[in-house]
C-alpha cells in the first residue's frame, strides 16, 4: 500500500438482475447508496499480537466533509494518516519524515508513505497498523446480495482507488450468523 493522501467515502448498491458485471459506477453514486460513518473517530489497530486486542487500540479523532463533495450532500473521510513533506511523502526517504508531515500526526508512528524505495525488493515495510472506521448499515435494507464499495480521491496523485467486497445482508433478528 502507498500513502497519497486525500479522502474516501464508502458505497453499497445491490447486485441486479444479471449479477455483479452490471453495476456500474452510477449505482454507486445514488444518494441512498451512500453509508453513513457511524462514529466521529478512527480505530488504529495494530498488526501485531495487539491486533485481537481492543484494549491495545487507538481511537483518534476523523475528520469529514460534506461541503462541495460529490455526489452532493455526501460525506467524505480524509485519510488521517499524513504523508512526509519531502522525498514523495517519504517513499524516497523513510517514513520517519526528517522535514516534518503534511499534518499533524495524530499518534507515534502514525504517519509516511508505507513502503519505501529502499524497500522495493520485498515491499515487506508496509505499515505496522490498519485504520478501521465503522459505517451504519441502513434501517429497513432489503435482505440480499450488495457490493461494498470503498472509493479512495488521492490528493497528492492524480488517482482515484476503488475496492470492492460482496456482501449479504441477512436478518440477524433470531441470533443466527447466516452460515447456513
Amino acid at each position: 500500500s502507498a500513502n497519497h493522501g486525500g479522502g474516501y467515502i464508502y458505497r453499497l448498491a445491490r447486485i441486479p438482475d444479471g449479477g455483479m458485471s452490471k453495476l456500474t459506477e452510477m449505482d454507486f453514486l445514488k444518494p441512498e447508496n451512500i453509508l453513513e460513518f457511524a462514529t466521529a473517530t478512527h480505530r488504529i489497530t495494530w498488526r501485531d499480537e495487539r491486533v485481537d486486542d481492543p484494549e491495545k487500540w487507538m481511537e483518534i479523532p476523523a475528520r469529514d466533509t460534506a461541503t462541495g463533495t460529490f455526489p452532493k450532500g455526501s460525506t467524505w473521510r480524509r485519510n488521517p494518516i499524513p504523508a512526509c513533506r519531502a522525498g514523495h511523502g517519504g517513499f524516497l526517504s523513510s517514513n520517519e519524515c526528517p522535514e516534518g508531515t503534511w499534518f499533524p500526526a495524530p499518534g507515534k508512528g502514525l504517519q509516511g508513505f508505507s513502503f519505501t524505495s529502499r524497500d522495493m525488493a520485498h515491499f515487506t515495510k508496509a505499515f505496522k497498523f490498519n485504520v478501521v472506521d465503522q459505517l451504519k448499515v441502513p434501517a429497513g435494507l432489503p435482505l440480499g446480495d450488495y457490493v461494498l464499495s470503498w472509493r479512495w480521491d488521492n490528493d497528492q496523485t492524480p488517482q482515484i482507488w476503488n475496492t470492492c467486497s460482496a456482501i449479504r445482508i441477512i436478518d440477524g433478528s433470531d441470533g443466527s450468523d447466516g452460515s447456513d
